[in-house]
């Protein structure tokens, strides 16, 4: 059931990720071979997508804190929501729930804060 709300912001991060490596690459192997410029320009996209990637990883982070987006589906119709039998599989209702988790902004301000 995660992976459907969790996917989405691992996909992201994926993407933050090879673009981080990309520009590293860039930056430590084009110390002699490009401008100092250049050079200085490569570092900025290692720092604002090693950001984003933080943030993204935080964000699955605080969805499992305080899950939302998620439905649970009754057993049967005699049983109420207060029994533990009548909960069956948890339906998604929202797969971007992840990015409106309500302990996201705290938890990637904190984060990303501390980190730099």
């Amino acid at each position: 059931v995660a992976g459907g709300v969790l996917g989405p912001a691992f996909a992201l991060e994926g993407y933050a990720f090879f673009i981080e490596a990309i520009f590293l690459g860039l930056y430590l192997y084009g110390w002699d071979r490009l401008s100092p410029r250049a050079h200085w320009l490569t570092g900025i996209p290692v720092a604002l997508s090693g950001l984003l990637s933080g943030i993204l990883v935080v964000a699955a982070n605080a969805w499992m804190q305080t899950p939302t987006g998620l439905e649970a589906a009754l057993a049967g119709p005699e049983l109420t929501i207060t029994d533990p039998a009548a909960v069956g599989p948890l339906a998604i209702t929202d797969a971007l729930a992840v990015f409106r988790s309500p302990s996201w902004f705290q938890m990637a301000l904190h984060s990303s804060l501390s980190c730099y």
